[in-house]
């Protein structure tokens, strides 16, 4: 069920800015599990390693990794690591 105030269609990694999917795929890459993988966004985000996109980038383009927004930011997570493009970035949970 999807969040209130969340639109349903962005749980589709196709309604996601493709910066931010490839962000998330960068960042998942080593295929840490929350919460390593939330402090290695934030490490991406803080120093600009992918694309050069910061913290306030991704904002502009969608993506928060305030805390106040993390339910959005898990579901996007969620929406590109579960899809086809994002298959085996991020190991299954136990």
């Amino acid at each position: 069920m999807p969040s209130p105030g969340i639109p349903r269609q962005q749980n589709s990694p196709d309604s996601i800015n493709p910066h931010i999917v490839g962000f998330i795929l960068y960042c998942s890459r080593q295929q840490k599990q929350w919460p390593e993988l939330y402090d290695e966004m934030c490490r991406v985000a803080g120093r600009g390693l992918y694309q050069g996109l910061r913290h306030s980038d991704l904002r502009r383009l969608g993506f928060s990794l305030s805390l106040n927004r993390l339910e959005t930011t898990i579901q996007m997570i969620e929406a590109v690591t579960n899809s086809p493009i994002g298959s085996g970035s991020l190991a299954s949970s136990p």
